[in-house]
């Protein structure tokens, strides 16, 4: 009986690493799967591309810049241009290096939540935890995982912030991890960070931990908020003195404060409509609306980590909700808090003496619910392999070894002859090219060897007897001079 025992409880330890291994393996499919095919986004994740791409170039790691002009429209600091540098010199310069650095840090997210929901709540909640973050298909989107921005840099070191936070009512020095954590996420987002001392504010305060702080926590809180910032911001106020950081405050407060953009996304009440119709979101919520109430039917009030999830879920929505520019990817990391809330809710409820056939019912639905998302998933990132015909023909007729240091002009139609964000990176990753605007008239004038990309729907074909045709697809014409 005592051998039945020991091996029961071998398997038991067993079980958990197995299943978290597994699950981390499906998020390294989900982030990974057809990412190089994937085609590029034309706007923020190109920016981001083409910064990291000329900052490499150039040795340049403070000044962003975009067809050789010092970037004024991305007006972040630059991690994320730094991360992607750095995809660039271990896999090269294509989609998997170019992307490698949102995988990996999502990956890295997952990873975080599941071993600190291990820690503080046990096996189940871990992986209950893990799960609802592998159900949500926002992680494998835009502005996610699957895309090279700031924003997956951003969520991980968000939710690392929160995590310290909950863990500052064991040791208040905790704090200093949440210190760090902003400034590093300040790094990658910018002022989108403030929400995290904000919510840390609130929880000191709420929870009352706020009489813990001495003055050596006083002091040393802000020093290591600030140590990430301030030797970039040193360096690059030695660069252009003051225009950088007045653009970027313009930018992203004052602006995104007053402009609204198109259709409901400048309503007060968008972001909750977006969470009322994200089916993982709202299974978390309810769930833990239920855990919570059942908890504070024996107590008066919520415990600190109870009132410090409540503030990480609720108070990115809320700040954001006063802004009248609003995009959905803005809340994702209060996403990220309701899945550990969920995971803690599971396992009370699963261990709570109240457990019945109808709390077995909800748990089984919800799992099914999961399943289903995790399915759609797969489905969603199987379909994203276009390139576009653009992309293609880009990646096709240019050879960095033959056309290195050549000026491009392209003519999209009648009207339009400035780049598109997304064929800049992809002629500059695939010929290490110059990208230069004005089309069919700039590329006469020039006197330099360079090529000419038109679309077949507006090409003059008798330019034919004036330049050689250098290459040629089913949309696309390319002369050279």
């Amino acid at each position: 009986m005592k051998t039945l025992s020991t091996t029961m409880l071998k398997t038991k330890k067993f079980i958990y690493p197995l299943l978290l291994v597994l699950l981390l393996s499906f998020g390294a499919f989900l982030l990974f799967f057809q990412l190089p095919q994937r085609g590029i986004i034309a706007y923020d994740e190109a920016r981001h591309g083409v910064n990291a791409y000329e900052m490499l170039q150039r040795d340049d790691w403070l000044v962003p810049t975009y067809m050789g002009e010092v970037d004024y429209w991305n007006l972040k600091p630059p991690l994320s241009q730094w991360a992607i540098m750095l995809g660039f010199k271990i896999f090269g310069y294509n989609n998997l290096g170019f992307r490698f650095q949102s995988a990996f840090a999502t990956l890295v997210m997952l990873a975080v939540v599941a071993l600190w929901t291990k820690k503080r709540h046990g096996s189940l909640a871990s992986l209950i935890s893990l799960c609802f973050l592998l159900a949500n298909f926002v992680f494998y989107k835009t502005h996610s995982g699957r895309t090279s921005d700031a924003d997956a840099l951003f969520y991980l070191f968000a939710t690392m912030g929160f995590l310290f936070m909950l863990d500052s009512r064991r040791n208040i020095r905790y704090l200093y991890g949440t210190a760090l954590c902003f400034g590093i996420a300040f790094m990658a987002k910018s002022f989108h960070a403030l929400f995290i001392p904000l919510a840390c504010f609130l929880y000191l305060l709420l929870t009352g931990e706020i009489r813990k702080l001495t003055w050596k926590d006083y002091l040393l809180i802000p020093v290591l908020a600030l140590l990430p910032i301030i030797p970039w911001a040193i360096a690059r106020y030695q660069f252009d003195g003051a225009r950088f950081f007045t653009s970027m405050i313009q930018t992203d407060v004052l602006a995104r404060m007053t402009d609204e953009i198109e259709g409901k996304e400048g309503l007060w009440y968008y972001y909750f409509y977006r969470l009322a119709t994200n089916p993982t979101v709202v299974v978390a919520g309810l769930l833990f609306a239920v855990g919570l109430g059942m908890k504070l039917s024996k107590v008066n009030r919520p415990t600190p980590e109870q009132t410090g999830l409540m503030l990480w879920m609720a108070v990115p929505v809320i700040v954001f909700s006063f802004s009248s520019f609003k995009l959905h990817h803005y809340i994702f990391t209060s996403m990220t808090g309701m899945a550990v809330a969920a995971g803690w809710t599971v396992s009370f409820l699963w261990q709570g003496a109240r457990r019945g056939l109808l709390l077995t019912l909800t748990l089984v639905c919800a799992a099914g619910l999961l399943v289903q998302q995790m399915v759609s998933n797969v489905q969603m990132i199987r379909s994203e392999s276009d390139w576009g015909s653009y992309q293609e023909a880009l990646v096709d007729m240019l050879d960095r070894d033959i056309d290195s240091g050549v000026t491009v002009y392209i003519q999209y139609n009648d009207s339009r002859s400035t780049w598109s964000q997304a064929h800049v990176l992809c002629a500059e990753m695939a010929g290490d090219v110059i990208c230069k605007n004005g089309g069919v008239e700039a590329f006469e004038q020039e006197e330099e060897d360079a090529l000419l990309v038109v679309d077949k729907a507006c090409f003059d074909y008798t330019m034919l007897e004036y330049y050689p045709l250098y290459y040629e697809s089913t949309y696309l014409i390319v002369l050279e001079n």
